[in-house]
């Protein structure tokens, strides 16, 4: 796996549908500025993994000790990725 970094400031979504098209074979890892609006986005360019920082882990969170907090967050972003997989799996 190929992790990029800052994948948002680089072009995003679109930046990584660009590398994906001469590395088809190449898996990537889309990292810094994934967010809970561009999850999905990311899986559908061709991201295999994401690399999620305070939008998964608030600070705010473990400072107060919420571990519920993160949980739901982390439910979220299952949910995201396991959508847009599934909407490449209907395309395929």
């Amino acid at each position: 796996m190929v992790k990029i970094f800052p994948c948002s400031q680089v072009g995003g979504p679109s930046y990584l549908r660009m590398l994906k098209a001469p590395f088809p074979e190449v898996r990537f890892v889309a990292s810094g500025g994934v967010t809970q609006h561009t999850a999905g986005e990311f899986i559908l360019a061709g991201a295999s993994a994401l690399g999620i920082g305070s939008d998964l882990i608030p600070h705010e969170a473990i400072r107060e000790r919420r571990p519920e907090w993160i949980h739901e967050l982390a439910h979220r972003f299952r949910g995201m990725v396991k959508e847009a997989r599934r909407k490449i799996a209907m395309i395929s």
